[in-house]
């Protein structure tokens, strides 16, 4: 399908997700943007048809529903997903020494515990 075989596509269809973050008043500049810069595949106009018309202002979601621009939470609804992603960020190896892991753990510990004080 073109979507597997043309990486310009499959980034250009990922940024419809990407509008989400950006500031409310924003968001429309941007699905400009894609419209301007949109690939050369014929089905494209019928996309493009269809996300401002469920997605945009006056969609069945409008973007109140699902703009993230001004979210301080999590962005993942799994827990041990992002606790996951956060100790890969301080540990360099796939699998590291159990005593670098253990002081590892000791530290989110402690983290935590302060956290939880404030």
């Amino acid at each position: 399908t073109p979507y597997k075989d043309d990486e310009n596509l499959r980034d250009w269809f990922r940024s419809f997700a990407a509008l989400s973050l950006l500031p409310i008043a924003h968001m429309w500049c941007g699905l400009q943007h894609l419209n301007r810069t949109k690939p050369a595949y014929a089905n494209i106009t019928q996309f493009l048809d269809y996300y401002p018309h469920t997605y945009g202002p006056f969609g069945r979601f409008p973007p109140h529903m699902y703009n993230h621009h001004r979210n301080v939470m999590p962005r993942t609804i799994n827990y041990l997903e992002d606790r996951h992603s956060r100790m890969k960020k301080h540990v360099n190896a796939p699998h590291p020494n159990i005593y670098v892991f253990i002081d590892l753990l000791q530290k989110e510990q402690s983290l935590a515990s302060l956290a939880r004080l404030r």
